[in-house]
């Protein structure tokens, strides 16, 4: 299903039933393409559920759920589930924009980048509430892969990202809940959980990322190596790295770093915060911070949590 291109202002209402899966002309089932112009409303009641979008190795391949490429998607209700795709499985967001403020994307999976979501081309998505949880990647992203200029803006704590996984069967990914690849995250309420990487259970933040947050939970994430909670990094070199780190509100507590170091020890894991010397963070206002933070530009060493 395709909705809108350079001639016209295609609208589409979905309220009820499931997506089922069409075939394109290479053999591979995809599901609903939002282009240009056009405008897809989703309503609860709706599943979009079963299809595949495994092609080339182009992003425009991604997209198992839903292909915003340029248009518009407003998710107020249904579920997104059991999609697979290179990148992106549940929604791929290329240029345009994503207002989600209920639902469920869950339980998709990708060969690459986005289990869930991934944002990219300078797209804006804003979620106002539903749920991100029990998606896999076996790169980065488990949750939420954003590159590329992209924005996410979560707005009120009637958002969850929880439970998804970055590098599963063992590969490289990082940012279990949420991966930012040279894009913009503010977190002004919302819960971050339970979600696992090798870098950045909660939250990786790489290639001149910003990470802003000023309200919210990120609570109970696990990574493999540095940055239970939140990993932000830096490096030198013909291609710098000056991820950026503000935090101005909200908590983080009960991470969990299992190496080097098992959480709960100061100076090197980052059960909650992993700052590589040298990057930006900035802690101000008011907030809470529980658990251990690095050594770096800041060297918090909070009392463990009890």
């Amino acid at each position: 299903m395709t909705l809108g291109n350079s001639q016209d202002n295609a609208s589409l209402t979905l309220s009820g039933g499931n997506a089922e899966p069409l075939l394109d002309r290479r053999g591979v089932s995809v599901g609903t393409v939002v282009s240009s112009t056009g405008i897809l409303i989703m309503n609860e009641g709706v599943t979009i559920s079963g299809f595949k979008s495994i092609g080339n190795n182009d992003e425009r391949d991604g997209g198992g759920g839903v292909r915003i490429i340029g248009g518009t998607f407003v998710m107020n209700g249904g579920t997104i589930t059991n999609n697979e795709a290179l990148k992106g499985a549940g929604v791929l967001l290329l240029g345009g924009n994503f207002t989600m403020t209920g639902g469920y994307i869950t339980s998709n999976k990708v060969s690459e980048h986005g289990g869930g979501v991934i944002v990219a081309g300078g797209a804006t998505f804003n979620m106002n509430g539903g749920t991100i949880s029990n998606n896999e990647s076996i790169g980065n992203g488990g949750g939420i892969s954003l590159s590329s200029g992209g924005t996410l803006n979560i707005n009120s704590n009637d958002c969850h990202i929880t439970n998804n996984i970055a590098a599963v069967n063992g590969g490289p990914g990082s940012g279990g809940g949420i991966m930012i690849a040279g894009a913009i995250v503010n977190m002004n309420g919302g819960f971050i959980s339970g979600n696992n990487a090798v870098h950045g259970g909660g939250v990786n933040s790489v290639a001149n990322g910003t990470f802003n947050i000023r309200n919210g939970t990120i609570q109970g994430n696990t990574a493999i190596n540095n940055g239970g909670g939140v990993y932000v990094n830096h490096s030198s070199g013909p291609t710098p790295d000056n991820s950026i780190f503000n935090m101005s509100g909200g908590t983080i507590t009960g991470a969990n770093a299992v190496l080097p170091l098992i959480a709960n020890i100061a100076g090197n894991g980052g059960a909650a915060i992993f700052v590589v010397p040298g990057a930006g963070a900035q802690y101000t206002g008011d907030y809470t911070k529980y658990g251990d933070f690095p050594t770096g530009t800041f060297n918090d060493t909070l009392p463990p949590l009890q």
